[in-house]
């Protein structure tokens, strides 16, 4: 149960380092919503 917490962790840290990277390049175009957060 530990190694899918620490995988679940790492996983949404990864994708919330794409989207950040991603959202200055892309910050016109809402994806999933996410639009509300920028």
């Amino acid at each position: 149960m530990t190694d899918i917490k620490i995988f679940l962790t790492m996983y949404f840290n990864e994708l919330r380092y794409n989207f950040e990277s991603k959202s200055q390049h892309v910050s016109r175009k809402p994806a999933l919503g996410y639009d509300v957060f920028q």
